[in-house]
C-alpha cells in the first residue's frame, strides 16, 4: 500500500491524540500545529470543517442497480442518502465532493482514484445490504485496529445509526473491498439496511425518505464527532418539485397544449398526494434527494418520472400521460349482393359465408 500518512500505513499509527488533531496537524506540518488545531476546534469548529474534504461514494448506479427487493433498488437508496448527507456536511462547513451525484454507473477503481486524486481526508461510501438478513453493519480497512481513525469513524457510524433506526446490530467489521484498500485515506463503508430482510422490514426504513434522512444525519453527526466536534446543527433547506401532466401526443414536453385536470400525483417515497388543478399543475416541497413522481386518472394510462430535489432549489418535472384504450367494441354490418357493375343492389346474395 503507498507509504504515505494519508494512505492506510495510517491505519497502524497509535492513535494517543485526538483525531481531528492528528488529521489538522498533518495538513498544516506536524507537531507544532497541535495546540493551533486545538485552539481554532475549540473557537470555530466551522472552520475547521471547512479545511477537511469528505468523499461520498453512493453505492452501484446506473446499468449496475445493486440488490433489489421489496419493490425496491439499492443504486436509488445509496444515492438519495448520500445527497441528503452533501448537504447536511455542508450547511456544518465540510467541504464535500461525491463519486456519482445521478444515475450514472462508475466503476470501482474510478471512485476510489477520484478520491485519491481530489486529496479527500476521508471516504465513507454508501450501501445497502441484499441476502435475507436484517440490521446495520459498518466496514473499515482489513489492517484497522480499535485505535486507528477508519475504525474510529465506522464505529461513531455505527453508534449513530443504531440511534436513528432500531435495527439489529450487526456490529462494525473489518473487509478486504476495493473502496476501502484503494482509498488512501481512512474509509468506512455503510450497509445501511437489508433490502430483501424478511417481511421487508429493513425496508420500511431504507424506502422511506424520511427515514434516509434519518441515516444522513446519524452519518453528518458521527463524521463531527470523529472531528471532536460537537455534532448537529446545520440545516436542511427544502426544496421545491413541480410540474404540469398533460395528454402526450407522442411528442413529449414540446406538445403540452392538452393540460389534465383532476389527475392524481404521489411521490412514491413519501406517498405525499395532491390533485392537478384546471391547467394541469402540481408542487410539492421536499427534502433533498431523488424521488419518484407518478400520475393517474380515469381514462388514461398511469405514467411516473424521477425528480431530483434540491436544497432551496427548483426542480421542473412536466410528464405526460397517454389515453388508454376505450376497450369498447363497436359493430360494422352491411349486405351482399349481386354485382352488376352499376349501382344496382336489389339482386341480394342469401347464404354467403
Amino acid at each position: 500500500m503507498p507509504s504515505r500518512l494519508t494512505g492506510k500505513r495510517e491505519e497502524g499509527v497509535a492513535m494517543n491524540r485526538p483525531v481531528s488533531h492528528i488529521a489538522f496537524g498533518r495538513q498544516l506540518g506536524g507537531l507544532d500545529v497541535w495546540i493551533m488545531a486545538a485552539a481554532l476546534m475549540l473557537l470555530a469548529p466551522s472552520a475547521f470543517a471547512q479545511g477537511q474534504l469528505i468523499c461520498i461514494d453512493p453505492g452501484h448506479g446506473g446499468s449496475d442497480p445493486g440488490a433489489v427487493g421489496c419493490g425496491l433498488n439499492e443504486d436509488e437508496i445509496n444515492l438519495d442518502t448520500s445527497l441528503k448527507l452533501r448537504t447536511l456536511l455542508q450547511s456544518v462547513g465540510f467541504r464535500v465532493e461525491m463519486t456519482r451525484t445521478t444515475d450514472t454507473a462508475v466503476t470501482l477503481a474510478q471512485r476510489s482514484s477520484y478520491a485519491n486524486s481530489i486529496g479527500a481526508d476521508r471516504f465513507v461510501s454508501i450501501h445497502t445490504n441484499a441476502g435475507g438478513g436484517t440490521g446495520i453493519e459498518t466496514y473499515c480497512y482489513i489492517t484497522s485496529t480499535t485505535s486507528s481513525p477508519g475504525w474510529g469513524l465506522a464505529s461513531l457510524i455505527q453508534e449513530e445509526m443504531l440511534d436513528a433506526w432500531p435495527l439489529n446490530d450487526r456490529r462494525v467489521k473489518k473487509a478486504d473491498f476495493h473502496v476501502l484498500r484503494e482509498t488512501n485515506m481512512p474509509a468506512t463503508l455503510t450497509e445501511l439496511a437489508f433490502i430483501d430482510s424478511p417481511g421487508c422490514a429493513d425496508a420500511t426504513y431504507l424506502g422511506s425518505g424520511t427515514h434516509r434522512q434519518e441515516a444522513a444525519v446519524a452519518h453528518q453527526r458521527a463524521v463531527q464527532r470523529h472531528y471532536g466536534m460537537m455534532p448537529g446543527g446545520g440545516t436542511t433547506t427544502q426544496g421545491t418539485a413541480r410540474g404540469v401532466i398533460f395528454q402526450d401526443t407522442g411528442a413529449g414536453t414540446t406538445d403540452m397544449s392538452t393540460r389534465i385536470e383532476g389527475a392524481t400525483v404521489t411521490v412514491v417515497e413519501t406517498n405525499a398526494t395532491v390533485t392537478t388543478d384546471a391547467n394541469g399543475n402540481w408542487l410539492f416541497t421536499l427534502d433533498p434527494g431523488t424521488y419518484t413522481v407518478k400520475a393517474t386518472k380515469a381514462g388514461f394510462q398511469d405514467n411516473q418520472r424521477t425528480c431530483e430535489v434540491t436544497s432551496g432549489g427548483t426542480a421542473w418535472c412536466s410528464f405526460g400521460m397517454f389515453p388508454a384504450s376505450s376497450g369498447s367494441t363497436g359493430t360494422a354490418r352491411g349486405v351482399l349482393y349481386e354485382n352488376k357493375g352499376n349501382d344496382d343492389t336489389s339482386t341480394r346474395i342469401e347464404g354467403a359465408t
